[in-house]
């Protein structure tokens, strides 16, 4: 069980649940599973978006009877006996924690929803299922292939989602969000001392330029028209 949290204009604060009791409670009451084996992580979270709306975001991981993990969210106006306003069911895998974040993801100024839904191939890369906050319809939509994009963040420099991922070298993509999925426009690979550009045209991806570069690691870049790079 973990903390309550309060996600309010751009600040989170975590407060400790005054009754892990009442949210066991509000549990059965609040979500239907059908058949399950046990709660295997909660999460309570209420979210305050720059317009004073306020949204309780209910996330849980079930283990089925078959051993299957699934991860159920929902999002409530205001109190979880309040209007439900969206609703998920997604797969999950069995190893690693849901680590549910709230974060701007698209630059929009609104809170966003993510968390752990799958393990990458390699430690360095965290996979997520996004959860953007839509202001015009005050609701959360479900980015259907965020999981195709580790380590996802708002690059404030492009003005796009960027995903960087680490194999035998690494691969960057920017993103943009259209209706319910990201679509790449560009991408950055990186081999050792040999990089390539490439951007996203008419569904296929074109290489741009391919160079030579000092063997300095596994760069992420903040523009790919600069070559600057991330400073961590």
């Amino acid at each position: 069980m973990r903390q309550i949290g309060v996600y309010i204009f751009g600040e989170y604060q975590s407060y400790m649940s005054r009754s892990i009791l009442l949210l066991l409670f509000l549990l059965p009451s609040t979500l239907c599973f059908g058949q399950f084996k046990e709660y295997n992580e909660t999460y309570l979270d209420t979210i305050v978006t720059q317009s004073g709306e306020m949204f309780i975001v209910h996330l849980v991981r079930i283990v089925s009877e078959s051993d299957d993990h699934q991860v159920q969210v929902q999002f409530f106006k205001s109190t979880l006996s309040g209007d439900r306003v969206a609703h998920f069911v997604v797969d999950k895998d069995p190893v690693r924690s849901c680590d549910p974040e709230v974060y701007d993801y698209n630059g929009d100024g609104y809170p966003d929803y993510s968390f752990v839904s799958m393990i990458a191939a390699r430690g360095s890369n965290t996979v997520r299922t996004l959860l953007l906050f839509d202001p015009e319809k005050s609701t959360f939509i479900h980015i259907k292939n965020s999981e195709d994009y580790p380590n996802l963040t708002y690059n404030s420099v492009i003005n796009c989602i960027d995903s960087w991922a680490f194999h035998g070298g690494t691969s960057q993509y920017f993103l943009h969000v259209k209706s319910d999925s990201l679509i790449p426009f560009y991408g950055i690979d990186v081999y050792g001392s040999e990089r390539i550009s490439r951007k996203f045209e008419n569904g296929e991806w074109i290489v741009i330029k391919t160079d030579s570069i000092e063997n300095t690691g596994f760069p992420r870049y903040l523009d790919y028209r600069t070559f600057d790079e991330y400073g961590y």
